[in-house]
């Protein structure tokens, strides 16, 4: 939601948010609010679903299916539990193997900042990169195995950055076979994502064995050992299958998250940047993340508290029904904290005053980072830290 004459700035990769309702209710509102209320039954049934789901408890994530007796498969577990633990806002994120881990990472992405599109880290003794026609990107494997070579291949995407995919290209054909050049059998072996895959070398075989990302909800890791291997070996789960993040909340804290939705606007009509599509995604992760990893959960909301408070009231002006949505946002707040924090010290068995500090934090992340107002000064502001308690 943001203020009529809100701009776009190309310095803050948080673009500023045009929502449907703040931007039509200046200059007619009741045409808007027909328009919203047309829709509403849809929204409605998206958020909701049905009724909360049972899920295992958090503590029990992440999970090994698959791949009895394969090295490299306890190794991604090993990997992945270092993910799920991190401060890290997505399991995509670079990790760091521990002392003596019994293989190498050879490819992976490189930290995101936003500017650099083809951002790989890469040993250049494994693969080599290839520059393509139409601005894409090939790092193939330089010596076969077992026939066949790897390449991973990227695909610019706009504004939104580079897709990865992962395919193997017979030891004969050159690499950019990968771009339909005839007669050649190329498999894929990982799907297009935005995340790079995780590409690693045993230690002692020399082998390589590459784990496919997804930049969704909590999405499981898919482990080819040994990477000429089409099928997937094993999966490392992180949680169960996530359709929408809100059936996995305390009731209280739901019904917050809903009303905080509600107040962000349809999108309907914002072009290609989206921008409250893109702050809708962010909190179903960010919500996925307060239930099974508190920890994971990032401040990086465009604006501060006050100013969304201020904005937020500025709206509820607009229309005696925004003013009864606003009032029920502000009346669930507090019940959502509660809740937030008996479901934190009873899953997580920190104590009271941590588990307090812990939901009153998530829950002002969650509200401010859905909505993004204009501001002078575009520059991303500094998060406040998450404030979970180390002993995890």
């Amino acid at each position: 939601m943001a203020p009529s004459g809100a701009n776009v700035s190309p310095d803050s990769d948080m673009f500023v948010d045009r929502l449907y309702l703040a931007r039509s209710m200046g200059r007619k509102p009741r045409r808007a609010m027909k328009g919203f209320m047309r829709i509403l039954p849809v929204l409605a049934a998206a958020l909701a679903l049905a009724a909360p789901t049972a899920h295992a408890n958090p503590r029990d994530w992440p999970q090994l299916e698959g791949g009895a007796g394969v090295p490299e498969c306890q190794q991604a577990l090993e990997l992945g539990r270092i993910a799920f633990h991190s401060r890290a806002m997505h399991l995509y994120e670079p990790v760091t193997p521990p002392d003596g881990f019994a293989s190498t990472i050879v490819l992976r992405g490189g930290e995101r900042d936003g500017r650099d599109r083809h951002n790989v880290v890469y040993d250049e003794s494994v693969f080599e990169r290839i520059e393509h026609r139409f601005d894409i990107f090939l790092f193939a494997q330089r010596a076969p195995s077992n026939g066949s070579r790897l390449v991973v291949s990227t695909e610019p995407y706009g504004w939104r950055g580079d897709t990865f995919t992962a395919h193997l290209v017979p030891a004969g054909a050159p690499p950019n076979a990968v771009r339909g050049a005839a007669p050649y059998r190329i498999v894929q072996i990982a799907p297009e994502s935005w995340p790079a895959p995780m590409v690693l070398r045993n230690s002692e075989s020399g082998a390589l064995w590459l784990i496919a990302l997804n930049g969704y909800l909590l999405a499981p890791w898919e482990v080819h050992a040994p990477a000429q291997e089409a099928q997937t070996t094993c999966t490392v789960r992180f949680a169960p299958e996530i359709r929408n993040a809100f059936t996995l909340l305390p009731e209280p804290v739901r019904e917050f998250a809903t009303l905080v939705d509600g107040a962000m606007g349809t999108g309907i009509g914002e072009g290609t940047l989206n921008p409250t599509a893109r702050n809708r995604g962010r909190q179903q992760e960010l919500w996925a993340n307060a239930v099974y990893r508190p920890w994971g959960v990032v401040d990086r909301a465009y604006n501060t508290r006050a100013e969304v408070d201020a904005a937020m009231r500025r709206w509820a002006r607009q229309a005696p029904s925004f003013r009864a949505h606003y009032d029920a946002l502000l009346a669930q707040y507090p019940r959502a904290e509660a809740a937030l924090a008996d479901y934190y010290a009873e899953t997580f068995g920190i104590g009271a005053e941590q588990a307090d500090t812990a939901a009153a934090y998530v829950i002002e992340t969650g509200y401010i980072s859905a909505y993004t107002f204009h501001r002078e000064d575009y520059r991303r502001r500094e998060g406040q830290p998450n404030p979970w308690p180390d002993s995890r």
